[in-house]
């Protein structure tokens, strides 16, 4: 591995074995990793959008291709967010990719159990999984590299792993991707659905001879849509219109509601009482800088009680309520930014931690150590939040 040289791929120095097990010597990267990135995303209802996308994934792409063109061709085998590094770094296209303790050379035969999968599931090809004609896993290609980073691609847009909405028999068999639909995706994208859809479904296309050969031309062209949005149909705006309720909708049978702006109520309402410069008094009013709140949908598994969310095609602020301030402290813990600073006010402290070039985090003691304010949009803003 030490032969590989490329700005996106993290250098292996040496490997070995001791006492059987194996290891390598790897440059040290300072930083985080995509997973911690599309963690806190995911927390805040924050979709990345196209150019977003572009900076975190162009370089892996580029990596990618660069193994698949090599004399011998280097194939990874676990493409995954948490193998994707984000330094502290300043510069924009910094990622690089990591962990190839399991990778293929092509020409290599492998040598693994009868039936053995070897990756990640969640971001694994469908033609990696044995069949009924053959118990044995086919082998990975520069091909199912590249169906990963379409996962990844797909995840960043939507905030949704794919593989959370299939069984096993389903994911590894009869997988059908879905459409995308404008509420799937963040402000910023919603009038290229139908691009973004005709690009990742090639790129996701279960025969691989379908998807795109190169990883970097994948990522182009997903990244940089050309045609001009599609003027929306009245029945478009009425989807549209459901599609303002809330990041992850209360749906159309509540737009009654939504038209009414009801005072907050369930789960958000103490976000409301606590914050209302920032979430307004009714529920789907308007809020700071006049954006438009609506409540935002939380997981079951996810660490927060509560959150509501703030947007407009430019900016978008989230304030998430967490059960206890421990909770939100082991929630920062595992999503840490590229750095932070305290802020001291006359009404509380606070640490700001910058995850992104534009995207800031807020967290306020005292009193509001349970709360986390997540703000994306234009820095010198950023300043103006009445996070206190």
């Amino acid at each position: 591995m030490s032969h590989l040289s490329h700005s996106a791929i993290v250098p292996v120095y040496t490997g070995g074995t001791t006492e059987g097990l194996p290891y390598f010597v790897m440059r040290y990267v300072e930083g985080g990793t995509l997973y911690d990135v599309l963690k806190v995303r995911k927390a805040a209802g924050l979709h990345f959008d196209l150019a977003e996308v572009a900076i975190y994934l162009e370089p892996i792409a580029q990596a990618l291709d660069y193994l698949a063109s090599l004399p011998t061709p280097v194939v990874h085998r676990d493409v995954k967010p948490a193998n994707i590094l984000v330094p502290d770094d300043p510069r924009p296209s910094a990622t690089v990719l990591t962990d190839f303790g399991i990778v293929l050379y092509e020409e290599d035969n492998r040598i693994t159990s009868e039936g053995m999968r070897v990756g990640t599931d969640a971001y694994l090809a469908p033609e990696l999984y044995p069949t009924s004609l053959s118990a044995k896993a086919p082998s990975a290609t520069a091909a199912s590299d590249r169906y990963a980073l379409a996962l990844i691609a797909l995840e960043m847009l939507t905030l949704e792993n794919l593989r959370e909405h299939y069984n096993q028999q389903q994911w590894a068999h009869s997988r059908l991707i879905p459409e995308i639909t404008a509420q799937d995706l963040g402000p910023r994208n919603q009038d290229f659905a139908e691009h973004i859809n005709t690009v990742l479904h090639k790129a996701l296309a279960e025969n691989r001879a379908r998807r795109y050969t190169s990883a970097q031309e994948f990522i182009e062209e997903l990244t940089t849509p050309t045609a001009t949005p599609r003027r929306k149909s009245t029945a478009r705006k009425w989807l549209l219109a459901a599609m303002v309720l809330g990041l992850c909708g209360i749906g159309v049978a509540g737009a009654w509601n939504y038209l009414a702006k009801e005072d907050w109520s369930g789960t958000q309402k103490e976000i409301a009482a606590e914050y209302p410069q920032i979430v307004g008094e009714k529920e789907g009013g308007t809020g700071w800088e006049g954006l438009k709140c609506n409540p935002q949908e939380v997981a079951a598994e996810a660490p927060m009680e509560a959150s509501i969310s703030c947007s407009s095609p430019r900016q978008q602020i989230s304030v998430l309520e967490f059960a206890s301030s421990d909770a939100r402290s082991d929630f920062k813990k595992a999503s840490p930014g590229r750095g932070s600073a305290r802020k001291e006010g006359d009404r509380c402290s606070l640490e700001v931690v910058a995850y992104a070039d534009d995207l800031t985090g807020f967290y306020p003691d005292g009193k509001h150590s349970n709360f986390v304010i997540f703000y994306r949009g234009e820095l010198e803003s950023a300043a103006e939040i009445p996070a206190c």
